[in-house]
């Protein structure tokens, strides 16, 4: 009577040692993929406040009202290529009694949001600020005229008696958090018949 081998065979031990290999390169990869994604999250909830401001700035910019509506506030619209301040009625959390907002945004090396919320007469009662992108280099501001003979993109815009029909924000790579240019689109700007 023949007894049973005790052990494993030199070929049993490799394959072993080849799939427990194939196992710790999966776990290890998926631990990698896991501590990136921490970090990655780590690193949008720091950001969160200026993503926050754009998307705001944005929608607001889109409510922006044409000057030459009737209002007991100053409807003004200044547009230049390193600053653009307008008026809108959309509301806010921040000030959620109030009639309207006067925001300013600013380009330089940082770009800049001030928003004021004003009371029915004009007068601000209460004030946010906040960066919206740091490091910035070569931030401009353009303004896109439909009623041009070609349509065009100008530097800055006088006309007081009408909105652009578009507001572009761009910078160069490199900003803290990085800056995607922002075009926008004025539900009020007069648009040519076509």
């Amino acid at each position: 009577m023949r007894r049973g081998r005790a052990g494993l065979s030199l070929l049993e031990m490799l394959v072993s040692l080849a799939l427990m290999a194939v196992i710790a390169a999966g776990l290890s990869a998926s631990l990698l993929l896991g501590v990136r994604s921490y970090d990655r999250i780590g690193e949008a909830a720091k950001l969160q406040p200026e993503l926050a401001r754009r998307a705001q700035l944005r929608r607001w910019i889109s409510t922006t009202i044409s000057p030459d509506r009737l209002s007991n506030i100053s409807l003004e619209f200044e547009a230049s290529p390193s600053s653009l301040r307008f008026v809108t009625f959309a509301s806010t959390p921040f000030a959620p009694d109030a009639a309207a907002l006067r925001v300013t945004v600013t380009l330089g090396g940082e770009i800049t949001m001030l928003a004021e919320a004003l009371d029915d007469v004009g007068h601000v009662i209460e004030v946010f600020d906040g960066v919206l992108a740091r490091d910035i280099e070569n931030a401009r501001l353009s303004y896109f005229d439909a009623t041009a003979d070609p349509p065009l993109w100008r530097d800055s815009w006088s006309d007081v008696a009408r909105l652009p029909a578009l507001i572009r924000i761009t910078a160069d790579q490199g900003s803290n958090p990085e800056w995607p240019e922002m075009t926008v689109r004025l539900q009020q700007a007069v648009l040519p018949k076509p």
